[in-house]
């Protein structure tokens, strides 16, 4: 995999950075694996919270634009848009 560099305040256990596509694939991946069932529904934010939070994912996606970390956030910013029926 290419190195884009590293993830700002992101590190494994050995406290090296990782890379940011590395972190990104690993989001994907825990969220892929993740069974909403055991979970439970929804989120624990509210409506205004959800925002917030996309909003912020957006900036991050700009931020990283071109980047697997960027292409995540941005589709988990539509993900809450999308929930947030906007």
């Amino acid at each position: 995999m290419n190195q884009v560099g590293p993830t700002p305040g992101i590190t494994d256990t050995d406290q090296q950075p990782i890379d940011r596509d590395d972190y990104a694939a690993f989001l994907n991946s825990w969220l892929e694996s993740t069974d909403p069932a055991k979970e439970g529904h929804g989120s624990d934010l509210d409506r205004r919270e959800d925002f917030v939070a996309a909003s912020l994912l957006d900036v991050l996606s700009a931020t990283y634009q071109g980047e697997d970390l960027g292409r995540f956030a941005r589709l988990m910013a539509v993900r809450l848009y999308d929930r947030l029926g906007l």
